[in-house]
């Protein structure tokens, strides 16, 4: 499964409806964050059992202060 686009409109359902969800904070503007992403859609597609999140700081403002 290749990672999803969390959004606060979708979070509730997709952190609801799964056992387990690893979330990814990410930025445009952040050089690590842009570096991690392969590595990390190459684990969402190996580990198909586990919904891999990414969520946009920049767009996903609320969601990102929710979570500090």
């Amino acid at each position: 499964m290749s990672t999803v686009i969390i959004t606060k409109e979708n979070f509730n359902s997709i952190v609801g409806e799964n056992q387990l969800v690893i979330l990814d904070f990410w930025a445009s503007w952040c050089g690590p964050c842009l570096q991690f992403a392969p590595t990390y859609e190459e684990a969402s597609e190996k580990h198909t059992d586990v919904v891999f999140g990414k969520i946009n700081t920049e767009e996903e403002e609320e969601l990102a202060a929710f979570f500090n």
